[in-house]
Order: C-alpha cells, then structure tokens, then sequence
C-alpha cells in the first residue's frame, strides 16, 4: 500500500457505511488503473488520460452543481419544510443560469438526502411535513469541499444556442 492509498483509507474509515467505503475505493481504484488519476509522494495529482478525465469532468459537473445550490441556500434558511426547500433552491438555479439538471426536483431531494446522510442537515417530521435543521459546521464544510472539486466550465444557459466555454485543445471534429 502506498503513501496516498494509506491516507484515503485513513479518511474512508472515518465516513459513510462499509458498503460507500467498497464503492469509493473501487471507484478510486479505476481511476488509478485507467490513468485518470496517479499518485505522486503520497498524493492523488492528475493522470495520464486527458479525455477519460474531461468526460468524467462533464459527468459530474451538474450533479455537484446541484449540490453546491442546495448547501448555499440551507445556509441562509436554517430551518426549513421539505417543499419550501425544493422551492427556494429551484428559485435561486432558475436566477444564476445554471445546468438544466439542477432545474430537477428529483435531483434536488437526492441532494438532500444526501446532505442528511453526510450530516450537514437534520430531517425531521411535524405533522405531515418533512423539515430540515441545517447543522452549520458541517453543511460549510460539505459545501466548501464540494466547490473544491466542481470542475470550472463557463456556460451560459440562459440563452438559446449556449455555447460551452472551456479552454482545451479539440482532439476530434463531429
């Protein structure tokens, strides 16, 4: 085992079930054999495979979007029901211009869940609603390592036609 498998074990240990564990490290593992990422004295750093790496950066940009939106506005509203979440999030995508993915309301409550499962949010239950406690520390930590890793892609979605921005070298024409 080397230095930086070592140390994700040490932080894998300390969150998610068995089950998440088995998946982020063989998620990781393919990383590693498919050369999007290498390791470097003990650290994770880029690979070799410049397109598995873009396509993995497309992939992931608008559910971590999504995520980003979800954090940023628990963190004005403290407390919260279920459907005025769902509400004030979508508002807050519709008025920045995001992905049209994190226009989804099925996507939104995943965040959620996923916020209540990584801590950063308490559910509860009054009456018939569900509401939300947002947990502070926690909720600024999920989002501040969430915006560690969005990909930075300029879109402009709140136009016809968008055209998407990213600084890279064309490796094939359509």
């Amino acid at each position: 085992m080397n230095k930086a498998e070592g140390s994700l074990n040490v932080r894998m240990a300390e969150c998610g079930s068995g089950t998440e564990r088995k998946v982020l490290k063989q998620t990781l593992q393919y990383c590693l054999d498919n050369g999007v990422i290498a390791e470097s004295n003990g650290t994770f750093v880029l690979g070799r495979d410049e397109k598995l790496q873009y396509f993995l950066k497309w992939s992931i940009w608008a559910p971590l979007l999504t995520i980003v939106k979800c954090a940023e506005t628990l963190l004005e509203h403290n407390k919260c029901e279920h459907k005025q979440a769902l509400k004030l999030i979508q508002e807050r995508v519709e008025s920045s211009q995001c992905h049209p993915y994190c226009l989804s309301l099925e996507a939104t409550a995943n965040c959620l869940q996923g916020l209540v499962l990584a801590g950063a949010l308490e559910k509860g239950k009054t009456n018939e609603n569900v509401t939300y406690q947002v947990i502070p520390a926690t909720m600024e930590h999920c989002h501040r390592l969430v915006k560690s890793v969005l990909p930075a892609i300029q879109v402009d979605f709140g136009k016809s036609n968008s055209v998407i921005l990213d600084q890279r070298k064309l490796t094939s024409r359509l």
